[in-house]
């Protein structure tokens, strides 16, 4: 069969995908080239959605330290913040009833985070890269990396046109090659290309990836019932039985709730369903009061990647690098990823500030993200938090009691460090 023509374009830095991540690499990379005295390269974002954020699923409680590090007056700027937590607490829930504990373990504090909506802040950040001469082009979806000699030159777009099978209709039109001098992937969790990246260049961590399913929801209740920086999170304990897990629930504006549920896909148990058990929890006298009278707004569910710090595969290799969910940044003990996975982007466009400066984008240069990354607050969180999900792999009487040893006594070690695991 007759390969068809394909147009090709060329950029200097092609970024796949336009999230929290990509967006911070983008905008950091301009800013890196105009203090250093560089020619500003050509930057082209693609994003499969249709509009910019459509796929960032409703809110998050944002730790503010990256985009404080990106652009210190972002508050000045406009940034989309709802609230800032003023009031974080931890319950234990039974089947019935439960119980606030008198302490706010460390992981759950939230003071002073923003609460966002991932969505506006992504639509946000990408119009400060417009600005900064970032092209950004919505709709369109990475296919295939283009590899030559060894090295990664592109991304080739999937074709329009086609049937459910695969099959050119009469309106067919071949995806173009888009040729860049480093291709930068933040697809998100799982994604196409990364996964293609990974196997082709053997870029396996250490433990294989593991996810928990996050099932989300957003609803408008009551006035009366509205709490402006409040920040819950819950442990159901009769649910852990099942699967490890939680809930989480916070305001924002206009009198909506973020309500969600996460629970792990490791489980052991062939029934698991976390749709079910997000749903269940709703008949909780405590959830059944809240939404009384409320109104569901959008829902959706979103996979999170728990591995930890020994799941993340290399960063790079020649030609190509890897930055948030795609790479693993999230730090499962917080349940945190949207300030790692910015923070990531940065590290990412520093290093790709040293390969235009020294013409050279082969690992020689690229690897510096690697570098900075062992030296910086995000690989610290990844570290204190390296053992936290595998240690629940080990079965819940193990997981309680390496808790205490593995936060306050060890470093993040536990009773047994570098846990290994399978996949679930």
């Amino acid at each position: 069969m007759n390969q068809p023509e394909r147009e090709s374009m060329e950029v200097d830095v092609l970024y796949v995908g336009a999230g929290p991540a990509t967006m911070a690499s983008a905008l950091r990379l301009m800013q890196e080239v105009e203090s250093r005295g560089l020619e500003p390269p050509t930057i082209l974002v693609i994003e499969k959605s249709a509009e910019i954020g459509d796929h960032m699923l409703s809110g998050a409680v944002m730790n503010p330290r990256a985009i404080r590090e990106l652009l210190p007056d972002f508050s000045e700027q406009g940034f989309p913040t709802e609230y800032v937590c003023d009031n974080d607490m931890t319950y234990v829930f039974f089947p019935k009833a439960k119980v606030r504990l008198p302490i706010n373990p460390p992981f759950f504090k939230k003071k002073g985070y923003h609460v966002v909506s991932l969505s506006n802040v992504v639509k946000w950040m990408s119009e400060r890269c417009e600005a900064a001469g970032v092209e950004i082009y919505p709709g369109f979806a990475g296919d295939k990396l283009l590899i030559e000699d060894g090295r990664v030159v592109g991304v080739r777009m999937g074709d329009m046109g086609v049937d459910r099978e695969g099959k050119p209709k009469p309106t067919y039109q071949p995806g173009m090659d888009i040729l860049a001098k480093v291709t930068v992937l933040g697809e998100g969790v799982h994604g196409t290309l990364t996964k293609q990246l990974i196997n082709r260049f053997d870029l396996h961590g250490e433990n294989p990836q593991v996810y928990e399913t996050g099932i989300k929801e957003i609803w408008r209740i009551k006035p009366e019932k509205h709490r402006p920086g409040r920040v819950i999170h819950g442990i159901v304990a009769h649910e852990l039985l099942n699967a490890f897990g939680g809930m989480w629930l916070y305001d924002m504006k206009d009198n909506l709730v973020s309500y969600g549920f996460v629970s792990a896909l490791d489980a052991e148990n062939p029934y698991h369903d976390p749709h079910l058990i997000a749903q269940r929890f709703k008949t909780h006298p405590f959830m059944r009061d809240l939404l009384d009278g409320a109104e569901l707004v959008r829902y959706g569910a979103k996979a999170i990647p728990m591995g930890g710090l020994y799941s993340q595969p290399k960063l790079y290799t020649d030609g190509a690098m890897i930055v948030g969910d795609s790479a693993g940044f999230c730090n499962a003990e917080r349940l945190a990823g949207v300030h790692m996975a910015m923070k990531s982007g940065m590290m990412a466009a520093e290093a790709i500030a040293d390969a235009i400066a020294a013409d050279d984008f082969s690992t020689t240069t690229l690897g510096g993200y690697a570098e900075r990354y062992r030296k910086s607050w995000a690989y610290q969180e990844h570290y204190a938090a390296r053992n936290f999900h595998g240690g629940f792999t080990k079965g819940l009487p193990f997981f309680f009691i390496n808790e205490p040893v593995r936060q306050f006594l060890t470093d993040g070690a536990g009773l047994q460090d570098e846990i290994r695991f399978k996949a679930g």
